[in-house]
């Protein structure tokens, strides 16, 4: 009788892990297409001058992921990095400090995400702490 609850037990977890991973990797291409879909959006308004809207299009690519790759992030960073650029060469202070403050956000909340699911090393690798 115990090792029918065993192998059943065992069954059913390893069953459940497995919808949990590939429901997970649905979830991650799902969120990876949406990711591209606001960053593309978001390039494209820089290109157009309408900065404003290219910064929605980035905050909601970040919120699209529960943590974003190595690969996310720098896309992130990079432009809004070129908005913020943008902001102070055209001499336009506060809205470019408002940029740097969002990317030190993110750099602060992807930091302790990484910080709490990998290593010391690799989040220091990245550059957050």
């Amino acid at each position: 009788m115990a090792v029918a609850i065993y192998l059943g037990s065992t069954y059913l977890i390893n069953f459940a892990l497995s919808r949990s991973s590939a429901q997970q990797k649905a979830s991650g291409h799902a969120d990876e297409a949406k990711f591209r879909s606001l960053l593309k959006s978001g390039n494209q308004a820089i290109r157009n001058g309408r900065y404003s809207d290219a910064l929605a299009s980035f905050l909601a690519a970040e919120r699209s992921a529960d943590q974003l790759s190595d690969d996310q992030y720098e896309s992130l960073k990079k432009s809004r990095l070129q908005i913020a650029q943008i902001y102070e060469s055209s001499g336009n202070n506060s809205e470019a400090e408002s940029v740097y403050r969002a990317l030190a956000t993110c750099a602060i909340q992807q930091g302790q995400a990484l910080l709490g699911a990998k290593p010391l090393e690799q989040t220091l690798a990245r550059g957050h702490l």
